[in-house]
């Protein structure tokens, strides 16, 4: 005959597992989806001359990114399983504000229609093409962490041309908002176009192009 103790015992048992179940499922962290925010980020490229004997009469400059969208997916458990998308339009690009030329020390102001010029050329069937390719892309695939540095992986879209690319990022989340900053370079050749130059190459702009990100994010 069993004991009145044993259906007890397994009773409780049976409420232990299930308490530890639901814990253990409470505990885990998941990720978290940020919405990436344009007007507290800033996403911009750096072009400087290339060494020439006209290049005094150049100009080094930087274009900003505006009205883009970004995602990302974060987990501080586990930075492995992050996910990063930015779609950028063409036409949102913005070259030379006063600001950013200030901030990157890339010498005097440019005016309106200077820098409208720029734009004309940036978005001109010889550089962006930008009636055409409408959109620069960025899509992950994988992150690995390297010290305190993530390694984002991916590809992006520039002009149609699509070529991986490694982002090292440093990422922070404070009072639940998401940060990222990071440098990278890539070449404009590599996407099926040459660097912008005048007077039979005289004054030219080098290939490399600077990427620099500060990202701010918001959960979704």
């Amino acid at each position: 005959m069993r004991s009145p103790c044993y259906g007890l015992g397994m009773k409780t048992f049976i409420l232990l597992a299930t308490l530890c179940s639901l814990f253990c499922l409470s505990a885990e962290a998941t990720p978290t989806h940020y919405q990436l925010q344009p007007v507290e980020s800033s996403l911009t490229v750096r072009l400087y001359r290339a060494s020439s004997i006209a290049s005094a009469l150049g100009h080094d400059h930087v274009v900003a990114a505006t009205r883009w969208i970004g995602t990302v997916v974060w987990d501080e458990e586990d930075p492995t399983a992050c996910a990063v998308s930015i779609t950028i339009p063409v036409m949102s690009l913005r070259p030379d504000s006063d600001d950013l030329r200030a901030q990157f020390d890339l010498g005097e102001s440019l005016d309106q229609d200077k820098r409208q010029d720029i734009f004309d050329n940036m978005i001109s069937e010889s550089l962006l093409f930008g009636s055409e390719h409408r959109l620069i892309e960025y899509r992950s695939t994988g992150c690995l962490v390297d010290g305190s540095v993530i390694n984002v992986s991916g590809a992006v879209t520039i002009r149609g041309v699509e070529r991986p690319l490694q982002v090292p990022l440093s990422i922070s989340v404070t009072d639940g908002q998401f940060r990222a900053t990071g440098t990278f370079n890539l070449n404009q050749t590599d996407f099926g176009f040459q660097p912008f130059s005048i007077m039979a190459g005289a004054i030219r702009l080098r290939d490399e192009m600077i990427f620099d990100l500060a990202v701010v994010g918001l959960p979704e």
